[in-house]
């Protein structure tokens, strides 16, 4: 340490000790995060419905509106798209 630091910092260091560790679970900001975390997670784009919003039923399944789920599968598939691309090249 007395490579990087000037002695007397290396010094002041070692007689503070370890720094504190012990903290309570009764800290203004430990509670405020403990209150935060109790709250939905919901954010909204767009309008936030009304209290008369009601759900409305539909696709349930990326395949029910024509998209693919994994597209990890299609693009690397047993063709994948860069070696397309470097055979094209």
């Amino acid at each position: 340490m007395r490579v990087m630091f000037p002695g007397n910092q290396v010094d002041a260091m070692l007689a503070a000790g370890p720094i504190r560790t012990d903290y309570s679970i009764r800290t203004p900001l430990i509670r405020l995060l403990d209150e935060l975390g109790t709250q939905p997670n919901i954010v909204y784009i767009g309008q936030e419905p009304t209290q008369n919003a009601k759900p409305v039923t539909g696709p349930t399944r990326y395949e029910d509106i024509g998209l693919i789920e994994d597209r990890r599968a299609v693009l690397e598939g047993p063709d994948a798209w860069f070696t397309r691309m470097i055979r094209r090249g």
